[in-house]
């Protein structure tokens, strides 16, 4: 979405991807200078509702919320950077 074609500037962009791995966590951290969206800001749907009755999209950074440890997302001079981490303990 950070490079969509319906957005007229930066079409074509780098997504960094930084990994961090000890013995206690995992962390993964998603840059580009896309346009700035939080995807943290998202209403979770309700999925107590049929699936024909929601609507489309937000099932993904849901799931990715309810399993990780800590998300978190900042811009920073122009670039969005997601942090996600998941303890090992």
């Amino acid at each position: 979405y950070a490079y969509s074609n319906k957005i007229k500037f930066n079409k074509n962009g780098r997504v960094f991807i930084d990994v961090e791995a000890t013995k206690s966590h995992l962390s993964l951290s998603f840059l580009d200078s896309g346009v700035p969206y939080n995807p943290l800001e998202n209403i979770d749907p309700d999925i107590n509702k049929p699936a024909e009755e929601r609507e489309v999209g937000g099932l993904g950074i849901f799931m990715v919320k309810q399993i990780m440890d800590l998300m978190e997302y900042q811009n920073r001079n122009g670039i969005n950077i997601l942090t996600m981490r998941k303890n090992l303990n």
